[in-house]
């Protein structure tokens, strides 16, 4: 083992580590990185585990990302999940509609029962229209 490795750090440490490598020789490293990549890998057996298991799940989601499942994702959202935020819109349009009606139901607007009102006058009686109460 050498100075860089560290014994009594957490397999949870470790697997950071691994995270920040992939994605640091993902993003093209250059020649002291990838020393210092090979000698963080060869400091500790967990070292090498860890990124090995790490970079076959990479693998693997990026052979999910080829199944049909994951093309109809891919074509969803785009590039840049443009398809998320227009569901999520489409969705709060529904939703604003819907409790637009649900109120409009609710104060009587588009139809709701009303009370029947009854307008009634004595025999003869003929008050102007639209009178609420009678004359003095």
């Amino acid at each position: 083992m050498s100075a860089n490795a560290r014994p009594g750090r957490s397999d949870e440490a470790v697997r950071e580590e691994a995270v920040a490598w992939l994605a640091k020789l993902r993003s093209g490293p250059n020649a002291s990185e990838e020393a210092a990549f090979e000698d963080w890998y060869a400091d500790d057996p967990r070292h090498a585990w860890v990124y090995d298991a790490l970079l076959d799940n990479w693998d693997r989601m990026g052979t999910a990302a080829l199944t049909p499942v994951g093309r109809t994702r891919a074509r969803l959202t785009g590039r840049s999940g443009r398809g998320a935020r227009h569901i999520i819109a489409a969705a709060a349009a529904f939703l604003a509609v819907v409790l637009a009606g649900a109120e409009s139901y609710r104060f009587g607007l588009l139809g709701a029962p009303t009370p029947a009102t009854e307008i009634a006058s004595r025999v003869g009686e003929i008050w102007p229209w639209p009178c609420r109460t009678a004359p003095g």
